[in-house]
């Protein structure tokens, strides 16, 4: 099954994907967007979490795959999926070739459109850094709401950086 939006396609993580999805872990720029902290992985540790991830029940991890020439250009995700209560965290990593082309928002907007319509989920919460402009943007266009600041908690380049936290209620989205 493949989930639809106007620019792109979101489908299962292949074997094939993994040359990207290392290279978007290693990747300077993205690893300064994004909260928490990584090492460099090695294609070793890329394919022990790759298998890790075919078992999980509360995560969906798709690839964003352009519409117009079938070049996967990111991942989008659903984690800490919780079907009692109805929530999910969601995020979008986009490679640098997929940059500024629509691809985030589109691929974001088709795995909440999925969330809510056929998980039945009720809210999805994002967390973002303070100075990831673009994310904030991109959240606030699909109608995410600030629900509050997670104070200094992702330490990036020498200084303590805010956590903006987000969330979408289905009634909001549809």
């Amino acid at each position: 099954m493949h989930i639809i939006g106007e620019k792109v396609l979101l489908r299962a993580i292949e074997e094939s994907d993994s040359e990207l999805l290392l290279e978007m872990i290693n990747d300077p720029e993205i690893e300064r967007a994004v909260g928490g902290w990584s090492f460099p992985s090695s294609s070793y540790s890329h394919n022990e979490w790759f298998k890790r991830q075919a078992t999980s029940t509360n995560a969906l991890r798709c690839i964003i795959e352009s519409l117009l020439d079938g070049q996967a250009v990111g991942m989008t995700s659903l984690t800490d999926i919780d079907h009692k209560n109805g929530t999910a965290s969601s995020s979008v990593k986009l490679s640098k070739n997929g940059h500024g082309k629509g691809y985030g928002i589109d691929g974001h907007r088709a795995i909440l459109a999925y969330a809510f319509e056929e998980l039945r989920l009720n809210c999805i919460n994002a967390s973002v850094l303070e100075d990831n402009v673009v994310s904030l943007k991109m959240c606030e266009k699909l109608g995410f709401k600030t629900e509050g600041v997670l104070r200094q908690r992702v330490f990036k380049q020498g200084k303590y950086l805010n956590v903006i936290s987000l969330s979408l209620l289905r009634d909001e989205f549809l």
